[in-house]
């Protein structure tokens, strides 16, 4: 029997026959660098990355957006810092400040380890703040030692000293590197002891 024409029962087309649901479409798959861009949400970054240009744009773009707080464009611009100059303990030192930022203490200290080994000025002073963070106390004085011995005149002295005095009451700094351990003013000769020649006369 044909199919009714007011319920479509019997004999009709099958589903078979109906147009197909087109697949949705797959997103390609987004790089670090695609989701940086994104958060960073700036027409200059293509592909994530910001615009070729010198290493030395890159670290004050760098630093200013991690002024800024915009960590991930920071992050952007120092990677880009990177691969302008490899191994660049500023680069480095730049994106320990950027983990610090985001609260990633184990990242951050990696990298502050790296640009301190590298020669960076406040590198140690900055891996040792990270090592408090982490409650890693013992490695936080080591590198608060080590920063003042390197760098006696740094611009952190006073608070790596400080910082170990809290941490390790009893630790001993050098004399010329401890402002409170002045040597015992030598105590003037008593009379007594004066030489006899100064009075004149020679003892008997």
């Amino acid at each position: 029997t044909g199919a009714d024409p007011e319920t479509g029962s019997g004999t009709g087309s099958s589903s078979a026959d109906a147009t197909p649901t087109p697949a949705p479409s797959r997103k390609p798959a987004y790089d670090e660098y695609d989701r940086l861009a994104a958060a960073a949400g700036s027409d200059a970054f293509v592909d994530g990355r910001p615009p070729v240009r010198g290493y030395d744009w890159y670290m004050q773009q760098g630093r200013d957006e991690l002024a800024a707080e915009n960590f991930a464009r920071a992050r952007a611009y120092f990677d880009s810092a990177l691969e302008a100059r490899p191994g660049s303990a500023e680069a480095m030192d730049g994106l320990g400040d950027v983990m610090t930022g985001l609260g990633d203490y184990i990242s951050a200290a990696r990298y502050f380890r790296v640009a301190a080994q590298r020669g960076d000025s406040d590198g140690y002073f900055n891996l040792g703040r990270t090592y408090e963070r982490l409650g890693r106390n013992e490695d936080a004085v080591s590198a608060y030692f080590t920063y003042v011995k390197r760098r006696p005149s740094g611009t952190h002295v006073g608070a790596a000293i400080a910082a170990i005095k809290r941490i390790e009451p009893r630790a001993k700094l050098p004399p010329e590197l401890d402002p409170d351990s002045e040597p015992a003013a030598k105590s003037a000769p008593s009379s007594a002891e004066a030489p006899a020649q100064e009075s004149g006369t020679t003892a008997p």
